[in-house]
């Protein structure tokens, strides 16, 4: 198989797969009793809208990172609002839309020599990744945070599959 056909795939693979997770994020919390969705097991524990913040906030800065020519800072206070503005149901699932769009534009405007590109992200002082490798984890943490949330529900007693 020639290499454009392979790369082709392979971005078409990424761009279903964040789809797929960010799709799974959504039914996942929309499941979640109203009282649940700020509850947490603990006084240090995460919550559900928040973690889902997350998501959506980390989606919309790793799309900057994948499609931008420069790496995105880390600005907490530009992180702290937009964890107040997006702190609801009815705020971060558009959020959480809008994240995935982001992604999939930012994936599907990669020429195939570009996944090989390197980014600089603001992580443990500054790690470097290819394109791809950005992809790769951003569908990871994607995954992880949904796996957190899917946690979170069992410890209430919700053992449904969402």
């Amino acid at each position: 198989m020639p290499p454009e056909v392979i790369m082709a795939t392979a971005q078409l693979i990424f761009v279903k797969s964040i789809n797929d997770v960010i799709d799974s994020l959504i039914r996942t919390i929309q499941s979640t009793p109203a009282d649940k969705l700020t509850w947490s097991p603990d006084s240090t524990g995460r919550t559900i809208i928040d973690i889902a913040t997350e998501c959506a906030g980390s989606s919309l800065f790793m799309a900057q990172a994948i499609g931008g020519e420069d790496a995105p800072t880390m600005d907490r206070e530009k992180m702290a609002k937009y964890r107040a503005e997006h702190n609801t149901l009815e705020t971060v699932v558009p959020a959480l839309k809008d994240g995935g769009v982001a992604l999939d534009k930012a994936i599907s405007s990669l020429s195939d020599g570009q996944f090989d590109d390197t980014v600089t992200l603001p992580f443990r002082g500054g790690i470097t990744r290819t394109k791809a490798q950005v992809v790769t984890m951003m569908t990871g943490h994607l995954n992880y945070h949904l796996g957190q949330i899917n946690y979170i529900q069992t410890l209430y007693g919700d053992k449904e599959m969402h």
